[in-house]
């Protein structure tokens, strides 16, 4: 069984150490000039320019650091068995900026939804390294077929359907980002409006006017928020 684990200050990762991500977090103002389509959940989002804001927003199992180098992100560590299929991650203690921990089952929440076929998600596709998500996608299957598990609060084990040695970069997309399953089981597809979005990631969102503008802000929740500088 293969570990990746952080260590220190440092992260453990193929062997390498590498430093750990370190963001810049001025406030941002995106004007957008041309019509925006949220459709109610993160993972419809077709817009480039929103995508990356959706990116500042929002944490994955790992992401990327300043060099382009795959890190650990709500994940502190995993180990891979040694057949290559079955991924198990260990989140680190963190919340959503409303405070409320962040936990396996939003990661499960996500992957279920983004695969649902109603959801009709223009990259669900990427995802089907994972057994049973093309099945699952195309209609074949019920969820019960998509082989994520949340062990506990902390624990998530994802089985492939084959080696993917890719795997652990892909999760850094936007299409493997957690969703808040306390937001949504409140709210439902309007969890995702205005002052109702909670985020992971470095940044909030702090106004969202349509058709105008998009401002974001500092996220002081966020797990490695004294490492972020506002401006």
């Amino acid at each position: 069984m293969h570990s990746h684990a952080e260590r220190g200050n440092a992260i453990s990762y193929n062997s390498e150490l590498v430093t750990g991500l370190k963001v810049v977090c001025p406030t941002y103002w995106i004007i957008i000039s041309f019509r925006v389509i949220w459709r109610g959940t993160i993972q419809r989002v077709s817009w480039r320019c929103l995508i990356k804001q959706v990116g500042n927003m929002f944490l994955g199992l790992t992401t990327e650091a300043a060099d382009g180098t795959i890190i650990p992100g709500a994940a502190k560590s995993w180990t891979v068995s040694n057949d290559g299929l079955v991924y198990t991650f260990t989140l680190r203690d963190h919340t959503w900026s409303d405070g409320k921990p962040v936990t396996a089952q939003d990661f499960k929440m996500a992957l279920e939804r983004i695969l649902k076929p109603e959801t009709a998600a223009g990259y669900a596709s990427l995802l089907y390294t994972i057994k049973g998500a093309e099945d699952y996608n195309t209609g074949k299957a019920g969820p019960e077929a998509l082989a994520v598990k949340a062990i506990d609060d902390s624990t998530l084990e994802i089985t492939l359907s084959g080696p993917a040695p890719y795997f652990i970069a892909q999760l850094a997309h936007y299409t493997a980002y957690p969703v808040p399953s306390h937001k949504i089981e409140e709210l439902g597809k309007n969890w995702a409006k205005d002052s109702n979005m909670v985020s992971n990631g470095a940044f909030t969102l702090s106004e969202w006017t349509p058709n105008a503008q998009i401002r974001l802000e500092k996220n002081p929740q966020f797990y490695d928020a004294a490492k972020c500088i506002a401006g």
